[in-house]
């Protein structure tokens, strides 16, 4: 009876700890709670988080899946004000074999962007044409899904270069 009791003193003293400390990241440093459970929507998704130097531009992306050569790979733009774990909730009813990237926009979530740059859609078309180069998506057969501001670059950057996208999925695009 004595260990039944020490046992549970244990465990009451873990739990007190446990709350303790999550009350005071969540004051102290509410960031880290936030980082925590988007990292745990990219993991439930299946994605991995990588970056890429375009430029002078870091840019910040979930990939998932390997490209293939007869299945487009997906390109996933996000809206004003939002970042690439919006689209994890889509991503994780995707089928798994489908190549699929979603990257968060100059100024949007992990990708910085200068102070004085060009913010015209111009400029993030190019931007983004520089990520797709790089990222390796510019062999053709793109399938592009943009989500409101995500949804106008998509359509611009398809304009833009027509040789590269093969599809083009647009959601309340602004």
């Amino acid at each position: 009876m004595e260990v039944i009791s020490t046992v549970v003193q244990l465990a009451g003293g873990a739990v007190v700890t446990a709350v303790a400390l999550a009350v005071s990241v969540y004051y102290i440093k509410p960031a880290y709670i936030i980082h925590f459970f988007l990292r745990l929507k990219t993991w439930k998704a299946g994605c991995t988080t990588k970056c890429v130097k375009v430029g002078e531009c870091q840019f910040a992306y979930m990939e998932r899946g390997q490209p293939s050569e007869n299945q487009p790979s997906l390109l996933f733009l996000h809206g004003f004000g939002d970042r690439k774990e919006s689209f994890c909730n889509i991503i994780m009813h995707l089928p798994k074999h489908l190549h699929l990237i979603a990257v968060d926009l100059p100024g949007h979530g992990e990708t910085g962007i200068k102070a004085k740059a060009d913010l015209t859609v111009t400029a993030f078309v190019a931007k983004l044409h520089q990520f797709v180069s790089v990222v390796g998506l510019d062999r053709g057969g793109l399938h592009v899904v943009g989500h409101s501001m995500g949804g106008g670059l998509a359509g611009c950057y398809a304009a833009s270069h027509p040789g590269e996208v093969s599809v083009l999925t647009l959601s309340a695009p602004a």
